[in-house]
């Protein structure tokens, strides 16, 4: 793929946190660089990351199973509660 001002092949942090469609946000990208989970080159007070490094990211996070979404404990014994007070409101 050629490189062009639309598609480079280095972004700035707030252009990254685009890149991963607002997944993470450009101060969790900065700490992640500090941190050396990102690599990224210095220039001035900016920083670069490669878009192949984003898509290494992206790799490794993928997930094979879609999230099955659990509700927390107390939620279920709120629900619960609930139902059975309406249960014995009504006389079910």
């Amino acid at each position: 793929m050629p490189i062009t001002i639309e598609n480079p092949r280095v972004l700035t942090v707030p252009e990254a946190s685009k890149y991963l469609r607002g997944l993470r946000s450009p101060s969790w990208i900065f700490q992640a660089i500090r941190r050396g989970e990102f690599p990224a080159s210095r220039i001035g007070s900016s920083y670069l990351i490669a878009t192949t490094d984003l898509d290494k990211y992206i790799e490794k996070h993928k997930t094979s199973k879609p999230h099955k979404r659990v509700p927390k404990r107390w939620v279920a014994d709120r629900w619960a509660k609930y139902r059975a007070a309406k249960a014995a409101k009504t006389g079910r």
